[in-house]
């Protein structure tokens, strides 16, 4: 069980991390749609759609693995 707690504690800073990553990209992107904007190349339009936030989801179920691994008070 320690096991499978590590490897979604560590899927959940890679996650992260890759969030992270995927903003800075997100912004620079941004900034080239600007200028093509504004030298008339292309519309301007921006979608980003909302998803299930998989990190919580994965906090949630540590939280409660971890839970269950505490011994009982009788």
């Amino acid at each position: 069980m320690n096991e499978l707690i590590q490897t979604l504690k560590d899927a959940q800073a890679e996650i992260r991390d890759l969030r992270r990553r995927n903003e800075i990209l997100a912004a620079k992107v941004e900034v080239m749609d600007s200028f093509m904007c504004v030298l008339h190349t292309s519309p301007a339009v921006r979608t980003q759609g909302a998803g299930i936030d998989v990190v919580y989801e994965m906090q949630k179920h540590i939280a409660k693995l971890e839970d269950d691994q505490k011994p009982k008070a009788a």
